[in-house]
């Protein structure tokens, strides 16, 4: 999912019980980033799990694209 604001593109990945670094990891492994690198903005990477036993968030990681 992405999502533009006036200051930054975020980039996120959601996971359904794995964790949120396996989102970030598959952000970089697909490369998502070059896809928007013309837009000129900062780009904030998002990982995110979700823990179906308990029915919501469990995890989330957010890192600043390198």
């Amino acid at each position: 999912m992405v999502l533009q604001t006036k200051t930054t593109l975020y980039l996120f990945e959601l996971k359904l019980n794995k964790s949120a670094e396996a989102a970030l990891n598959q952000i970089d492994l697909k490369d998502y980033k070059s896809k928007f690198a013309l837009c000129g903005l900062p780009i904030v990477k998002v990982g995110i799990n979700f823990d179906s036993e308990r029915r919501t968030i469990g995890e989330w990681i957010i890192s600043q694209c390198g």
